[in-house]
């Protein structure tokens, strides 16, 4: 999963995020079926390293499409819809696992169910109109949106014309992304420390507590289910809390809230084995709410032309937390509550380090590195009209800004007391 993560969110920046999901979907599949012939333990390693290396790498490629795809007032709402599958095969995997007792059946059952993904990718997922865009491939992008368009019955301008913002400073479209871009500005350097050690901590919490599941009181199977159960209402739970609060406060109170349910598992005598689960459980629910919630933030601080080598950089720091959460079980033999002290207390540091992120509800995407590193101070999207040659400058709170050409615009259309709109699109505009 570390390597994947960086191998493939590389290639995801290079040759676009549907090729690279085509890819590490067959490969994850293909492999999947062969780990389920092995012949031996370390063939099955092999194997299963291939496997887990691609399927972490769909679901973060899958992400960052997801939030690209999408306007800014349904990007929460189809980010956080996407999350919910994450729970819903957890749990499957554990009636699946309780019915087939076989390993290499239960194998080739898991690689099955996702082969009908492959024909959708293929025939029916459009790729990301962003990344088209930030690459220069205007007309695909131009394509592409004309597809979604017919989808959702609506009806674009004649001349769509996306500009990146022109100064000194823009990037190159064909200049490749690379980990150090993320590491070469104040800000975003800044921003970057703070995710990964927020994504180290929610991945060592997140996993060491799963992995722990079957070491509590009770059926293996039955804690395993509770434990993907708990995950329900952390996905829907984190949906009115960053629509009306933004994502700073939810994700840094969930971490800090979470860390100190850990921490009281000290105080709770022995013999009381089921509010040892109960504690691990709320802790799991707000350490889950985290995961989804930095998923989104660092997909929204990141510039398109980094952003998926943004993503998997913190997921890679995300599987160095996973590989360290069996590793701290161990020290259950020394203090039976080691593991979940040292939990508890890297969550509420993490909580607090949250605070120093800056905010992103109602802001859009930045598309350049100057982008990233000027994000607090962009609070204006600018409409320019091509048809009457003119610009009009429209303020919307503190949020962001944007340089849209498009033919007919007629400024019949409020939105926080200022009107715009164009009269060639049938429907809500989608704002790249």
């Amino acid at each position: 999963m570390l390597v994947g993560v960086f191998t493939f969110g590389q290639a995801s920046d290079k040759f676009g995020r549907k090729l690279a999901m085509i890819a590490t979907v067959v490969v994850s599949i293909s492999f999947t079926y062969a780990s389920s012939f092995s012949p031996n333990y370390i063939v099955y390693n092999i194997l299963r390293f291939i496997v887990a290396a691609a399927e972490i790498s769909t679901g973060t490629i899958g992400y960052v499409l997801v939030l690209e795809i999408v306007n800014q007032k349904w990007r929460l709402f189809a980010a956080v819809v996407s999350g919910l599958y994450w729970p819903f095969g957890y749990m499957t995997l554990a009636g699946i696992a309780y019915l087939i007792r076989d390993w290499r059946y239960l194998t080739i059952a898991v690689a099955s169910i996702n082969v009908p993904y492959v024909i959708y990718l293929v025939l029916i997922m459009p790729d990301s109109p962003r990344w088209k865009y930030s690459q220069g491939k205007n007309k695909d992008g131009d394509a592409i949106m004309n597809k979604i368009a017919k989808w959702n019955n609506a009806k674009l301008p004649d001349v769509i014309d996306i500009n990146m913002k022109e100064n000194s400073d823009a990037e190159d479209p064909g200049k490749k992304a690379f980990f150090l871009d993320l590491l070469r500005t104040p800000n975003i350097r800044k921003n970057s420390l703070i995710q990964f050690y927020i994504w180290f901590v929610t991945s060592m919490v997140y996993y060491g507590l799963s992995l722990g599941a079957g070491s509590l009181s009770g059926s293996p199977y039955l804690n395993y289910l509770l434990n993907a159960a708990v995950e329900i209402p952390a996905v829907i739970l984190k949906i009115p809390l960053m629509w009306k609060f933004g994502r700073i406060w939810p994700l840094g109170l969930t971490m800090i809230i979470g860390g100190v349910a850990l921490l009281c598992v000290m105080a709770v005598p022995e013999g009381m084995g089921s509010v040892v689960i109960g504690l691990s459980l709320f802790g799991k629910c707000m350490l889950t709410m985290s995961f989804g919630i930095i998923y989104i933030l660092t997909c929204e601080l990141n510039p398109t032309v980094v952003r998926n080598v943004a993503l998997g950089s913190s997921s890679m720091f995300a599987r160095a937390g996973g590989i360290c959460a069996p590793l701290l079980s161990l020290l259950r033999d020394y203090y039976i509550h080691t593991p979940v002290i040292v939990f508890g207390a890297m969550s509420v540091l993490a909580g607090f380090l949250t605070f120093l992120l800056p905010e992103t509800l109602g802001k859009r995407l930045p598309e350049t590195i100057q982008d990233a590193e000027n994000y607090r101070n962009q609070d204006t999207i600018e409409v320019e009209e091509a048809n009457a040659s003119r610009e009009k400058k429209v303020a919307i709170g503190d949020d962001t800004k944007l340089d849209i050409k498009a033919t007919g615009f007629e400024p019949n259309k409020t939105i926080n007391g200022l009107a715009y709109t164009n009269r060639g699109f049938d429907g809500d505009a989608t704002l790249l």
